[in-house]
């Protein structure tokens, strides 16, 4: 950072204000709801807590641990969407 001044250096790291955190829990068939969506993780995750990091129409699902569960990306015209993944 120091040799790079053009990046703004430790002092000044850039910092993303748009992005949100939601603590949700999982309902027993495997579903949450983000929002006005309705997100398939899976049966394996009935009854978790999850971490949801929303950016924009970007959603990472992650495990109490921070672990990555998967991510997707929200479709505005569609109310469900299934989880990919990691």
């Amino acid at each position: 950072w120091e040799s790079a001044p053009a990046h703004g250096g430790p002092a000044q790291l850039p910092l993303q204000t748009d992005a949100t955190v939601h603590r949700l829990t999982v309902i027993p068939h495997g579903t949450v709801t983000l929002g006005r969506h309705l997100i398939r993780l899976g049966a394996a995750y009935g009854g978790a807590q999850v971490t949801a990091l929303v950016n924009g129409p970007q959603v990472s699902f992650h495990a109490l641990s921070g672990d990555l569960i998967g991510q997707l990306t929200l479709n505005p015209a569609k109310r469900y969407a299934t989880l990919c993944a990691a």
